[in-house]
């Protein structure tokens, strides 16, 4: 149709929308659901359709709207092959914010098109259609826990990078004592709370004045 009608196609591509309302409206109105049965079906389908548009690049334009790592993965597979350029503006990776930011996160870095969507609306069509998101996000074997696994070492990251920024200016200026932090096996200083809290009040003005310092 876009060959005939000389026009682009954009495609959005997602996993699981409107499934509750077309099989109702296929069983009121007495047709095939169009549904697929299953979950490997719709996989099998939803990635054939990626390597269908990547094939008609010149006419497609792709909107990649899923939090499967195997279909975003598949995807900059599906551009290498073809020599598209990871920042081609006619492929583009999105997730919700808030859920898969570990796709999102890994996707930009890497140098693709990659948006955060977050719906709005009123709350009872807003809520069902985050309930669809998240049983897509959780229908991933293992992905779930996968995430919420990373999210968990970040934090612990932040938390000792902070620690340790809050350590070293509070040294400098004189205000921890000895035995706070292990300085021969480098382990994550450890502040007692009425050094924290000098850190907390002066928030951001003494990482800003500490890295002026260093």
């Amino acid at each position: 149709m876009a060959l005939e009608g000389n026009y682009f196609l954009g495609a959005k591509f997602v996993r699981g929308a409107y499934m509750e309302k077309e099989r109702e409206r296929a069983a009121q109105l007495g047709y095939p659901s169009p549904i697929q049965p299953d979950k490997e079906h719709t996989d099998n389908d939803y990635n054939a359709a990626l390597k269908f548009c990547i094939e008609h690049i010149d006419r497609i334009t792709i909107f990649n709207g899923t939090h499967n790592e195997y279909s975003s993965g598949y995807l900059t597979e599906l551009m290498a092959e073809a020599k598209i350029a990871k920042d081609d503006p006619r492929v583009w990776f999105s997730q919700l914010y808030g859920m898969s930011d570990h796709i999102s996160f890994n996707l930009a870095h890497n140098g693709y098109n990659v948006v955060k969507y977050l719906p709005y609306g009123p709350v009872k069509y807003v809520i069902p259609y985050l309930v669809r998101r998240a049983e897509e996000n959780t229908s991933v074997k293992g992905q779930t826990g996968r995430e919420l696994s990373l999210i968990k070492k970040r934090l612990n990251v932040e938390k000792d990078s902070y620690n340790t920024y809050c350590y070293l200016f509070l040294k400098i200026k004189g205000v921890v004592r000895r035995g706070f932090f292990n300085e021969t096996n480098h382990t994550p200083p450890k502040i007692n709370d009425a050094a924290m809290m000098c850190c907390h009040e002066r928030g951001l003005e003494l990482i800003n004045r500490l890295s002026l310092l260093l």
